[in-house]
């Protein structure tokens, strides 16, 4: 329960967790003290390459994933995306995961969501596969690493992963990519299929929070930045297979 790596686990109090690299990360702006960083865990740094923090240092923590029963959900309008933010309860632990929507993990959150128990301890466990190892999983080929994000309720098996709302055979509303040929190509627009799962969302997220806090415990903001996080790199990819999730 709680924060998850292959050799232990370690958190305390309030913590904001990111998504990246198929990784949690926990990430501070100056560097940790020694007894915030679990005794397991390797301290890295990495270096901000764009934007009015170039060349800033950052040091976080990674982890394989985290657990715990759902205490809230917000979406934070961005000036140029939006983020859900998943507040999990474990103990005396709160972990507030920033998943942005339009990344590759907040698709495959959206496609699930609908199928989530919040009755249920939720575990949330991003994932990478290499470009060879998508090849022989899949048979298909990838220009790029893959990243998605796995979910499961009460344990983190196979058994217990929660399938996709919206699937191929029962897309249950979810408008299809449309084909359109810009400069004599075929392209995919994905906007009515965005749009509908960001209705869906907001929908959910305003169930979510009636069931768990009252009917007026909704919370959408719009900000600049995250308090007391700052930006990790994640994958965004386009693409959407239902054959691709792992599960």
């Amino acid at each position: 329960m709680g924060l998850h790596t292959k050799n232990g686990n370690g958190g305390s109090g309030k913590i904001y967790l990111k998504i990246a690299n198929g990784k949690i990360t926990r990430e501070w702006n100056e560097e940790p003290k020694s007894d915030w960083v679990p005794i397991d865990k390797e301290l890295k740094t990495r270096t901000i390459t764009k934007g009015k923090n170039q060349g800033a240092t950052r040091w976080y923590i990674e982890y394989d994933e985290v657990s715990g029963f759902i205490l809230n959900v917000e979406v934070k309008n961005l000036e140029n995306s939006n983020i859900i933010e998943l507040y999990l309860q474990e103990g005396p632990d709160t972990y507030i995961i920033t998943i942005p929507e339009e990344s590759a993990y907040g698709r495959d959150f959206l496609m699930k969501m609908k199928n989530i128990d919040i009755t249920k301890e939720l575990f949330v466990s991003p994932w990478l596969m290499t470009a060879e190892e998508w090849l022989k999983l899949t048979g298909k080929k990838r220009q790029s690493d893959k990243v998605g994000l796995s979910l499961y309720l009460g344990e983190s098996t196979k058994e217990n992963a929660v399938k996709p709302y919206y699937t191929k055979d029962n897309p249950n509303g979810l408008p299809p990519l449309e084909e359109k040929v810009v400069k004599g190509k075929n392209t995919y627009d994905s906007t009515n299929m965005d749009n509908f799962l960001y209705d869906e969302l907001m929908k959910w997220v305003s169930e979510v929070n009636a069931k768990l806090n009252g009917p007026s415990s909704t919370k959408i903001e719009a900000v600049k930045e995250v308090p007391g996080t700052s930006s990790i790199l994640v994958s965004s990819l386009a693409e959407i297979d239902e054959d691709d999730l792992p599960f």
